[in-house]
């Protein structure tokens, strides 16, 4: 499919609060609980391949925070006097899908929104999990190559139509791979190497503007060039 990039509204992607596997990687083996190791054997040693752990405690005070960083973002929408409303996409992983609900309450709560509506209306993807790119587990002999683009076409779709904003909440693995693959969609004399480093609650937030890729806000995370501090790069067209 050819797609000539246009303008877009903006895309946050927005990595999940602290999980148990998040908290027992940085206890030492030693320390750990009987139950807390088996935990950490079955689970998080695989997390990436089947396992689902939640969120901790801290996790879901982080998202309750995460909630009123975004409150701004649907003032913006609500005193907006176009038709445009704001499109919300999940991993469909717990830790991910917790974060969501527990932010999104606080924003339902401090804007009297209704938060039942807003839930339902949550898409949730299995192409937004962490990727496996180790040919086992859930998503063995999967493309994940094809997967980013698949759900990186319906998040630009979404973003070109009357959606004023798009929250997508994901992992970090998956927001590298989405920011990796819109970059590779522009063509620029030196391409950098794009490392993104994203903490729990994590935000990174970039459009598509008059022909450039921008990024537009970053809270509690890093975006490093191999070569060079770009913050924008010239289209071209190509397969999306």
């Amino acid at each position: 499919m050819m797609i000539k990039f246009g303008n877009t509204f903006p895309i946050t992607l927005i990595r999940h609060g602290e999980s148990e596997c998040n908290r027992l990687t940085t206890v030492p083996s030693e320390e750990r609980t009987d139950l807390e190791e088996d935990f950490y054997k079955k689970i998080c040693k695989s997390h990436l391949y089947g396992g689902d752990p939640p969120l901790t405690k801290e996790g879901r005070d982080q998202a309750s925070l995460l909630g009123e960083k975004l409150v701004p973002i649907f003032e913006e929408t609500i005193e907006s006097d176009s038709d445009s409303k704001i499109k919300i996409f999940s991993s469909d992983l717990e830790r991910a899908s917790q974060t969501a609900a527990i932010s999104l309450k606080k924003v339902c709560d401090t804007l009297n929104l209704n938060f039942e509506k807003m839930i339902s209306e949550i898409q949730y993807r299995s192409q937004l999990r962490a990727t496996v790119k180790h040919g086992s587990g859930r998503f063995s002999g999967v493309d994940f190559g094809n997967l980013i683009k698949e759900i990186g076409l319906e998040l630009y779709i979404s973003s070109r139509s009357h959606f004023r904003h798009i929250l997508v909440f994901c992992h970090v693995e998956t927001i590298q791979d989405l920011v990796t693959h819109f970059s590779n969609l522009y063509k620029i004399v030196e391409t950098p190497e794009i490392k993104i480093r994203v903490s729990n609650c994590g935000i990174v937030t970039f459009s598509l503007t008059a022909g450039m890729l921008t990024f537009e806000r970053l809270e509690k995370s890093t975006v490093q060039f191999e070569t060079m501090a770009l913050k924008r790069f010239k289209p071209f067209f190509g397969i999306f």
